[in-house]
């Protein structure tokens, strides 16, 4: 660019025509804006001292550039981040779902004892329930500490780390969006605010924050969300100590839920973002320790937490049944997002075990595959197919293909990150719509009135988690301990 912009510059202004004076009043008043200081030096040196003013000049535009974009982003930030305390403030007079995991899960001997190293040894090698969380119970404990048990105290750890996610998710996917794809500055505009304001108050994120049992999963994401900026970070800059922090919040993020098991198929699909190949040895080479942490992960959470036997020889359903609850799950959870009413805390399977699967539910795997056959052309869009890729990514756990024994088909909370791949799908296709960018009270009139029905639609579910009667009664179901906050 530099030396583009000095061949143009040399072409109009004639060096040699001109004496010392004439010439840096000359560049001085140049379109360009150019301040040029000179000294007594040959004409072919001059060259050289506009090259270096010229990256002066660009190094400032650069800083002024960065300001303004600080400025437009926390212009987009705060906004966002007060939408979701307002949406979410019926948590703060909620108490302890008492008859739904909370009280073993957060009411514990873990929680109340004494600090120390064997209680934080304890954390790191006793299961509880099948489960275990460390980082997670580690934070219960210093909000004991802190506060006792009063729920007020639980439920604003969760709402912070709402929040908290809500930014991470804005600089991560405003840095991708930066580095990979080409679009205008305001269609990018458009698409942050979008995705991280459906993401902040969508109600198929309640459950998530309301119940105090369903912390970590936000905890979790925070550090999730942290190693996917460093890991961008890396390879942005090639910075070991960026490499070696996205290590270090896969391990916390995983020690926060299991889920996290996943973050090396983000990690190769943010290499592919960027454009790495998987033909170059790096590739594989700097994706590994990511992979090898994985792996053992699941076998630390496999033979060590759930048990083998619980997890492969427990009763379950036949192979081609999962497949179709897979599919059921996956347009559940489409249904539920485009239209989140009549949620609900347990989702039970349309058929027990050892029963006959109803005509119906064939019609979801016919379907899938129409719509499949019928949209391809749009599904392998890079836009569309790697948004889909994220989707599924953070729904493998959950939608049947592997054998977990699990009391729900489905659950609100599992959609926590996923959902932010149907938001930008979406985000990214109505800012491309010309009515939408030019006519701004029109696009925001619209859009206004679908987050404030999203917003009554949460801020009304959030109130019926306010403890486990108001819970029951809201959704006309029994309430059991079942484990079920994985």
């Amino acid at each position: 660019m530099v030396k583009i912009l000095l061949y143009i510059l040399l072409k109009h202004i004639h060096l040699k025509d001109y004496k010392r004076h004439d010439l840096q009043t000359n560049l001085q008043n140049h379109p360009k804006g150019l301040h040029i200081k000179f000294s007594h030096m040959k004409y072919n040196r001059y060259v050289c001292i506009i090259k270096i003013t010229l990256k002066q000049n660009l190094a400032m535009n650069k800083t002024i550039s960065d300001a303004k974009r600080e400025v437009t982003e926390y212009r987009i930030l705060f906004p966002i981040c007060l939408l979701a305390i307002v949406t979410f403030i019926p948590t703060f007079f909620n108490g302890f779902q008492m008859e739904w995991d909370d009280q073993w899960m957060v009411v514990n001997s873990q929680t109340v004892g004494y600090p120390s190293w064997y209680l934080l040894l304890s954390m790191f090698t006793i299961p509880s329930h099948g489960q275990i969380a460390p980082i997670n119970q580690m934070m219960y404990t210093f909000i004991y500490i802190c506060f006792g048990f009063n729920p007020l105290a639980y439920h604003c750890a969760c709402l912070l780390l709402h929040v908290i996610n809500i930014i991470l998710l804005y600089y991560g996917l405003h840095m991708i969006l930066s580095d990979c794809i080409t679009l205008p500055s305001g269609r990018i505009k458009w698409i942050l605010f979008i995705t991280t304001t459906l993401f902040a108050v969508h109600p198929l994120q309640v459950e998530s924050v309301a119940w105090i049992s369903a912390s970590k999963i936000l905890l979790s994401t925070t550090f999730y969300f942290a190693g996917i900026i460093l890991l961008i970070k890396y390879l942005r800059k090639r910075s070991m100590l960026c490499y070696t922090g996205a290590l270090l919040m896969q391990t916390m993020a995983y020690l926060s839920k299991e889920q996290a098991v996943v973050f090396p198929l983000i990690a190769t699909l943010i290499y592919l973002w960027y454009k790495q190949s998987p033909k170059d040895k790096k590739f594989w080479i700097q994706l590994f320790p990511f992979y090898l942490l994985g792996l053992v992960s699941v076998i630390h959470e496999v033979f060590y937490v759930s048990g083998y036997n619980h997890i492969v020889q427990g009763e379950t359903y036949v192979w081609w049944q999962r497949l179709v609850f897979c599919v059921y799950s996956v347009f559940t959870y489409l249904f539920k997002w485009l239209a989140p009413v009549n949620l609900n805390w347990m989702y039970l399977f349309p058929v027990g075990l050892n029963e006959k699967l109803q005509w119906w539910l064939i019609l979801y795997p016919v379907l899938s595959v129409f719509l499949v056959y019928s949209f391809w052309d749009w599904i392998k869009k890079p836009i569309v197919l790697s948004s889909l890729a994220f989707f599924f990514i953070h729904l493998l756990l959950v939608i049947h293909i592997i054998v977990l024994p699990r009391a729900a088909v489905i659950a609100d909370r599992y959609m926590y990150i996923s959902i932010i791949s149907l938001n930008f799908i979406l985000a990214y296709y109505v800012s491309g719509i010309k009515e939408i960018v030019k006519n701004k009270k029109i696009s925001y009139g619209i859009i206004s009135l679908i987050i404030a029905i999203l917003v009554a639609l949460s801020f009304s579910r959030t109130m019926d988690w306010k403890d486990s009667d108001t819970l029951r009664s809201a959704t006309n179901t029994e309430i059991s301990s079942s484990q079920e906050s994985n």
